[in-house]
């Protein structure tokens, strides 16, 4: 999935919380013909009456929030406006890695060598370590726009690095083949990430305290890799475990 497409879908996500913010009823007669119940914790609750003041008059009733209201108000919103900021916020963070690799992913379409030169100094910039020159950049950037724009099949990030394997080209561009690969490792989506941390929760626990370092990113890998542990065999490890912690003696 492109980073474009994730854009995207974070902006319909966003629209589709502004919208529903104000459809609490529509959420309310689906909840009512799920659980048979209308009536709100808070209206089933025993009133308390709050003592007048000395300077206070009785002339005017005092107004009450009723339970649909106060569960609208500290509930419903507050749900709706906490998920729609963190969408705004995982969107922005995205879209600034989108404007880092600039024309990049678009290499194919031939941009002009002044968005090539802008966004070959920005990467240059943000990537110091990985990228040797943003004049080199820029140069390898050109003529691989130039190289690829009569082959119809190299129509995105990955067939054009596919492009450079299969050719063995990557002497010829080597920064170039090195932003691809850093653009291609970027992940789209952080939800793996945020489980990542919270197995660690499980793998070390008051029975594990004592850990080291190690042994805790050995069990984590073990625990967010499930899947691709359970397909691998273990028992020429078993084995060899248990040749090397093998206390016979040889009579």
């Amino acid at each position: 999935m492109k980073l474009l497409h994730i854009q995207k879908l974070y902006n319909g996500l966003e629209n589709y919380f502004v919208q529903i913010r104000d459809d609490f009823d529509v959420f309310e007669n689906k909840a009512v013909e799920i659980t048979g119940c209308s009536e709100y914790a808070k209206d089933s609750k025993r009133k308390k009456k709050r003592k007048a003041m000395a300077d206070e008059s009785r002339s005017q009733p005092l107004t009450e929030i009723t339970g649909k209201i106060d569960f609208i108000r500290n509930a419903y919103y507050v749900i709706i406006d906490t998920l729609k900021c963190q969408l705004s916020s995982r969107r922005q963070t995205y879209e600034k890695i989108s404007d880092i690799y600039g024309c990049i992913p678009t290499l194919y379409k031939t941009p002009s060598s002044i968005v090539i030169r802008n966004t070959c100094e920005t990467l240059a910039k943000y990537f110091i370590d990985d990228v040797e020159n943003s004049s080199l950049l820029i140069d390898e950037c050109i003529l691989f726009s130039k190289l690829i724009s009569t082959d119809k099949n190299v129509k995105s990030v990955l067939s054009m690095y596919k492009y450079i394997k299969t050719k063995e080209l990557e002497c010829m561009f080597p920064n170039l083949e090195i932003v691809m690969r850093m653009y291609l490792s970027t992940a789209v989506s952080n939800c793996s990430g945020e489980r990542a941390f919270s197995v660690l929760k499980r793998v070390k626990s008051y029975l594990r305290s004592t850990m080291k370092e190690e042994r805790l990113n050995a069990l984590a890998i073990f625990s967010i890799e499930a899947e691709l542990v359970e397909k691998l065999d273990f028992n020429d490890t078993i084995n060899t475990f248990a040749h090397q912690k093998a206390r016979k003696r040889k009579v």
